[in-house]
């Protein structure tokens, strides 16, 4: 051991963003199915007649748990001697609905996006100014050599297209160079329910979705009797971090087809733009000080603050899922070395 130099420590500052005074450290997703309990593959919330939460939507019950206390979807369990059992008639487990603060599903992106709040870093090590990166990235630019050449100018040369950095597939490829692949988003953590709403920044308290579908289903609505004008009204499109989270499954899913359906790359990498602008929509940027309420960025703020007023175990726990979904923690990672 005595002829063993230790590595020094790096002299530059761990890469951190700074939230309310508060430092966060981006962190390396752990594997899906450690953490996620389910996939969101469907571009809605609820199902617009009987106000359940959809099947594979960003409230589905069989991802993120029973909205009526140890219930399954449909009724046929109901409760406490039927917990832990999966209904198979509509796949949810029975279990306290408290688990709606806690279950995070995931989204599977069809292409990597640059995290939204290190995308500077990620644009200084393409070497590329922010309006070529876009470029590349959306497709309308090649970059060749270290210079960025426009593809109607590049249209002659097919070699150049062959062998330059284009799209956002070869964008990554160029720019993970160091390995730091947590810059990079291929899969975005879906955050429980219950702690998707900011009620610091609405004027007033918005209602519990969860618990108006338990009234749907307790009542009827849609199948037994006429949904009350009211509440289809706040049914009738998603809303805050939902809507948000709704637009992302959609571009990806149009992605994923155009993949599938083997376009034209310029086409390919236009639609990867359209989720890289989803993508910034549901995080924000740390820079921005305007609130709607609605973003990751406005929800970690949120519970920075809380959690300064009151260091309790359920306010941390609130902070550190919200960070996480967000891809970050407040403690910076071990090294690996």
């Amino acid at each position: 051991m005595d002829g063993v130099r230790p590595n020094p420590a790096p002299d530059r500052e761990r890469e951190h963003v700074v939230i309310e005074g508060t430092r966060v450290y981006p962190i390396v997703t752990p594997p899906t199915n450690s953490w996620s309990s389910g996939a969101v593959t469907h571009p809605t919330a609820f199902y617009a007649r009987t106000m359940m939460p959809e099947r594979g939507g960003v409230r589905c019950a069989r991802v993120f748990g029973p909205f009526i206390e140890l219930s399954c979807l449909c009724g046929k369990y109901r409760g406490a001697q039927h917990r832990g059992i999966t209904c198979e008639k509509c796949g949810v487990l029975i279990e306290s609905a408290r688990v709606r603060g806690e279950r995070f599903g995931h989204i599977a992106l069809a292409a990597p996006v640059p995290h939204p709040w290190l995308e500077d870093a990620v644009i200084e090590e393409s070497g590329l100014d922010r309006a070529s990166f876009d470029a590349v990235y959306a497709g309308s630019a090649v970059m060749v050599g270290g210079a960025v050449r426009s593809l109607a100018s590049s249209m002659d040369d097919d070699s150049a297209l062959d062998d330059g950095v284009r799209g956002p597939w070869a964008l990554r490829a160029h720019t993970e160079r160091s390995h730091r692949a947590s810059r990079w988003i291929d899969v975005i953590a879906v955050l429980p329910p219950a702690l998707r709403e900011n009620v610091d920044d609405f004027a007033d308290v918005q209602p519990d979705l969860d618990a108006l579908s338990a009234r749907a289903r307790e009542e009827g609505w849609g199948l037994e009797r006429e949904t009350p004008e009211d509440v289809r009204a706040l049914f009738a499109r998603p809303r805050a971090m939902d809507a948000l989270l709704v637009e992302v499954v959609r571009c990806s899913q149009r992605l994923r087809e155009s993949i599938e359906d083997e376009a034209p790359l310029v086409l390919r990498a236009f639609e990867a733009s359209q989720l890289r602008e989803a993508t910034r929509a549901l995080f924000g940027t740390p820079s921005n000080a305007r609130r709607s309420g609605r973003r990751l960025r406005d929800l970690c703020a949120a519970r920075v603050r809380a959690a300064q007023h009151d260091a309790s175990e359920p306010a941390l726990a609130a902070l550190d899922r919200t960070l996480f979904a967000a891809g970050f923690a407040r403690t910076p990672p071990a090294d690996d070395r």
